[in-house]
């Protein structure tokens, strides 16, 4: 059973925008109420999933079929399979998300344990006012987009509106996995800084204390890879196959190629705060290192430094399912192989 945590009112108000999207959208990873934070329900978040899943399963099966049947040609059957891959991507979205209900308020009452420890007041502001744009931003374009299906193609069908909706599940969980990354960032660059301070000060009674917020700032990247590789590695193949599915026109490839953009600056968002945690994570063994060889060092601070050597022994980077790893070098990998596959999907539409 979980322990139950009044939520710090500043770690609310980060929080905030990102929950308030994802309740939006029917998929909300806890609940706070009166500051206590509690799992969600599993039927909301099951019917959001059945019904998604009932739209883009009727439009696989219904209207794509359909297309291939009239004209059978390279672009409908990769048409075909994407919806299919994005109703499979929801089926896994649901699992995940039902079995990780735990783990998503564990994060929180770990965030709630490191932020009573590390005072983040005078970086806080510019990191809330960047996720209620973020979060803003992407809805706005996820709700354009239909609009300017409806203009340019009068004919387009409900479903195809729907299916098309219903795809901003995945980018707000995206936006949502990116802001607790950035806020683990934060977390654990100041934890450095206190080490230092630490140091300087020979505060004692403070060594336990940056201990315990080590290994909690650990144990919530933990949660944290359990809880969202799933999520990254869906997004990532999701890139490719909604790239090259969308070829098919002059407006759709424009659209497509938007998407794409859209898609791989989320994904280099996500990678470029997955690399600043790695680097973070090697300052700190550094600083750790480096603080270990002064003569002034005291035992408790020697204890503090050697378990912190410890702990990240068994640190290791965020991989996609264990396919490949969220690194720098993932955006441009995705960008190259799609490039080639639209170039040769393109030929067989010209031909």
């Amino acid at each position: 059973m979980m322990p139950s945590y009044n939520i710090e009112n500043e770690l609310q108000r980060i929080l905030r925008p990102l929950n308030l999207a994802l309740t939006f959208f029917g998929t909300p990873k806890y609940r706070i109420h009166n500051g206590r934070i509690t799992v969600i329900n599993k039927k909301i978040m099951t019917m959001w999933f059945v019904l998604a899943i009932t739209i883009c399963g009727y439009k696989s099966f219904c209207s794509d079929i359909e297309e291939i049947s009239e004209n059978v040609n390279v672009i409908n059957v990769v048409n075909s399979i994407y919806s299919i891959f994005v109703c499979f991507g929801f089926v896994i979205m649901l699992i995940v998300e039902l079995n990780n209900r735990q783990n998503n308020c564990s994060i929180v009452t770990l965030f709630h344990k490191i932020h009573s420890s590390i005072k983040l007041s005078n970086k806080i502001r510019p990191l809330i006012i960047f996720i209620w744009f973020l979060n803003f931003t992407i809805v706005l374009y996820n709700l354009l987009i239909p609009l300017l299906l409806v203009i340019i193609y009068t004919d387009i069908s409900l479903i195809t509106l729907l299916s098309e909706i219903a795809y901003i599940t995945f980018e707000i969980n995206l936006v949502y996995a990116i802001s607790i990354l950035m806020l683990l960032n934060k977390y654990i660059g100041e934890w450095i800084n206190s080490v230092v301070m630490l140091n300087e000060e020979r505060d004692e009674n403070m060594n336990c204390a940056l201990l315990e917020t080590f290994l909690d700032i650990m144990n919530a990247y933990n949660l944290y890879k359990k809880a969202y590789s799933m999520l990254i590695f869906f997004y990532s193949v999701d890139t490719f196959f909604r790239t090259v599915a969308y070829v098919e026109s002059l407006t759709m490839s424009v659209l497509a190629f938007l998407g794409m953009a859209k898609n791989s600056f989320l994904l280099s968002l996500h990678v470029i705060n997955c690399e600043h945690f790695y680097k973070t994570v090697e300052e700190s063994v550094m600083t750790c290192t480096q603080l270990m060889r002064k003569s002034s060092c005291s035992k408790n601070q020697m204890d503090l430094y050697k378990k912190v050597l410890q702990t990240n022994r068994t640190f290791s980077k965020m991989t996609a399912c264990g396919l490949f790893y969220i690194d720098a070098m993932l955006p441009i990998r995705l960008l190259l192989l799609t490039t080639n596959y639209v170039i040769v999907l393109l030929q067989f539409a010209f031909l």
